[in-house]
């Protein structure tokens, strides 16, 4: 009597089925009405100017662009944030005061041909007028008015000045100082015009 027998537990007959088929279809029925929503088209996007989507607008395809700007704003900023990388060495520098000194050659070639050749006084001073492209109105003037020794001078100085400049340590930073200070150095009784 004090022994209790657990229930036996229902056995699955045929009357059951129908109830675990209309429970399966209904449970079918709310998944698929759950899920396939996203399925659906959504309405179309009626927005104006300065109005807020109500929405998250998504492209309809993945696509990479490329701004031109936006590169090169980023090429420009990264450009500035590296700091100036400098390694002064005595071989560049020979290096650079050669290729600096052909071309100083190169420039004043003209000007040496027409103090050689034997020129009359008008013709000297037409071709000194244009020999040397960039040169202020004032130097053309000082250019015109040298003799073929004080050319020389000039010259020469010139030379030697540019050669020292750049056979030196100099910075980008300080070459505009160095500039404004490249006629106090010139030496070799030159002038004020003349340096």
């Amino acid at each position: 009597m004090l022994t209790q027998h657990p229930d036996s537990p229902e056995r699955f007959t045929r009357h059951d089925i129908p109830r675990l088929a209309i429970a399966a279809g209904v449970l079918i029925l709310a998944l698929t009405a759950i899920l396939g929503a996203d399925i659906l088209p959504e309405a179309p996007l009626d927005v104006e100017v300065g109005q807020l989507a109500r929405t998250d607008i998504r492209a309809p395809r993945a696509l990479d662009f490329e701004s031109t700007v936006r590169t090169e704003a980023a090429r420009v900023a990264a450009s500035t944030a590296v700091p100036p990388q400098y390694s002064f060495t005595t071989e560049n520098a020979i290096a650079i005061a050669g290729a600096q000194q052909i071309a100083f050659e190169s420039r004043v070639t003209r000007v040496d041909t027409t103090f050689a050749a034997d020129l009359s006084a008008a013709n000297r001073m037409s071709l000194l007028q244009t020999a040397v492209t960039g040169l202020s109105d004032g130097a053309v003037a000082t250019l015109v008015e040298l003799n073929a020794a004080r050319w020389a001078a000039v010259r020469t100085e010139s030379a030697r000045i540019l050669d020292a400049t750049l056979r030196s340590e100099l910075r980008d930073s300080e070459v505009a100082e160095t500039r404004t200070r490249l006629a106090g150095r010139m030496a070799g009784g030159l002038d004020e015009a003349e340096r």
